[in-house]
């Protein structure tokens, strides 16, 4: 028995103004749908990478308007090493996790 389904990559828009310089990046567009979750200052990039892939681009990436948080996984690890919350940024059992193990402790 067959399953069609739709698969969605998704990522922040800074990933997919890189899009272009992926390996196989015709081949993904291809099999999936991208999914494009705003960052800040990114959206000019943006436009300029569905271009690049043309008809295929406007069809395959798209564009979801989220809260723009100029937070990254690096500041987040920053926020830990110093010991100070980073609550509200990510999940409470992820919080336990990371503190239970001593992960990204200076």
């Amino acid at each position: 028995m067959s399953h069609d389904c739709q698969i969605f990559f998704i990522c922040g828009t800074d990933a997919i103004v890189d899009l272009p310089n992926w390996k196989y990046n015709k081949e993904l567009l291809d099999s999936c749908d991208f999914i494009a979750a705003s960052r800040p200052g990114s959206e000019i990039q943006l436009e300029e990478s569905i271009r690049f892939f043309g008809e295929t681009g406007i069809k395959k990436i798209h564009p979801l308007n989220t809260p723009e948080l100029d937070i990254s996984s690096t500041k987040l690890r920053e926020l830990i090493a110093n010991k100070k919350s980073a609550r509200y940024f990510i999940p409470d059992n992820v919080l336990t996790y990371i503190k239970k193990y001593h992960l990204y402790e200076a």
